[in-house]
């Protein structure tokens, strides 16, 4: 995608300077599960003044052009709709006895219409709206041209109100009920760490009203920050699977055993993802913390038998070689439906499959190696564990 970003910039040097052009790729089926944005820098000013935000904003830009790196800098202010503000004459609406609202309702009125009532016709409610004719209301002035009522004595509106043209925000965006601005960009052919770092010095320094607030952030660190995420609920997910193996096991050793499936699992992940060229995703992350709950059952079947055995008075040596002649069939098949299972997924076949194949793919390898490895690792680490218990 970046290289294909690169080619049509460098086709559209030519382009004239007052036409301004920005490139970036559409949101993947990911990032709009994810919410993130598609921009891997964003500078978000926030303040209550939307006004001192943009001059904010226009320094932030200035800045930033400065910076090796950046490209398509722009900020979501930037570019308003034409709007005409209308103003009321406070004072003289105060001379007539004129509350405001009213004048306010007079214009909204007289621009958009009202509805006077509604006409029905059998079971269906038809609004009537009374408004004035739109062929002759072409200009303002043709508002301002039009006479309020007061009483007895009509008004001309241009005594109570004035207009001008402005360009107003497409949009405006509050984060925990506070006003922001963003500007945007987008890095190439720089270190995306150095690029903020510099970034960062640069707006170190800026003078700013008090109460408000310049952050440096983008799709970039949003992805961390998910990854960060995800990390903590591996975490946790090993822990609670722990905790309940120990509650099941009525031991704290066999648990440990058990979930030495889990690092066993990563060296298959590690693998697969690259042979397949896969890289690690959030939904790749996401597989590892399902795998820390497919893994560990080959485990607890070998474990639980060879316990059974030893419980019926079998040596160490001998459970552990018949728990593994007797469990080899049922873990290898469970293993085997799984995957083929997956398979499709991670084929990238269907639409959103760009999506689900590195969850797909992590599964898979993981529980190839989880299976393989736990056969001979696990009856290992239980032999130890137990000969250490007896000393």
């Amino acid at each position: 995608t970046n290289e294909v970003i690169h080619k049509i910039r460098e086709k559209c040097k030519m382009v004239s300077n007052s036409v301004k052009l920005s490139f970036g790729s559409s949101k993947t089926v990911l990032q709009q599960i994810l919410g993130t944005t598609k921009s891997d820098i964003i500078v978000k000013i926030k303040g209550e003044n939307l006004q001192k935000s943009k001059e904010l904003a226009e320094y932030v830009v200035q800045k930033m052009k400065s910076i090796k790196g950046l490209k398509d800098i722009y900020s979501n202010c930037e570019k308003g709709k034409p709007e005409i503000i209308i103003e009321i004459k406070r004072d003289k609406a105060d001379s007539y006895g004129i509350y405001l609202r009213d004048i306010a309702r007079f214009v909204e009125d007289f621009i958009k219409g009202r509805i006077s009532t509604r006409l029905k016709v059998f079971d269906r409610k038809i609004d009537v709206l009374v408004r004035p004719d739109q062929i002759k209301m072409q200009q303002m002035e043709d508002l301002l041209n039009s006479f309020y009522k007061q009483g007895d004595v009509y008004i001309p509106l241009r005594e109570l109100v004035s207009y001008r043209y402005s360009r107003g925000p497409v949009e405006i965006i509050r984060e925990n009920q506070v006003r922001e601005v963003s500007v945007f960009a987008s890095v190439e052919n720089r270190s995306f760490k150095d690029v903020v770092d510099e970034l960062k010095k640069k707006l170190k320094n800026i003078e700013k009203p008090y109460n408000y607030q310049i952050t440096v952030g983008g799709s970039t660190e949003e992805m961390r920050r998910s990854f960060r995420s995800i990390f903590t609920a591996i975490l946790l997910s090993i822990a609670l699977v722990y905790m309940i193996l120990a509650s099941q096991f009525e031991s704290f050793i066999h648990p440990f055993v058990i979930m030495f499936a889990v690092p066993l699992s990563l060296i298959g992940v590690v693998i697969t993802l690259f042979v397949t060229g896969t890289g690690i995703s959030v939904m790749s992350a996401i597989g590892m913390i399902i795998l820390v709950g497919i893994v560990i059952n080959d485990a607890i079947i070998k474990v639980e038998f060879i316990n059974r055995l030893r419980r019926e008075g079998r040596p160490l040596k001998i459970a552990i070689v018949e728990a593994g002649k007797k469990r080899l069939r049922p873990i290898i098949m469970t293993t085997v439906t799984t995957v083929l299972g997956l398979f499709p997924m991670a084929l990238r076949i269907g639409k959103g499959s760009e999506l689900r194949s590195p969850l797909a793919i992590t599964i898979i390898g993981g529980m190839i190696s989880a299976t393989f490895l736990t056969l001979i690792v696990i009856p290992v680490i239980y032999s130890y564990f137990e000969k250490l218990r007896k000393k």
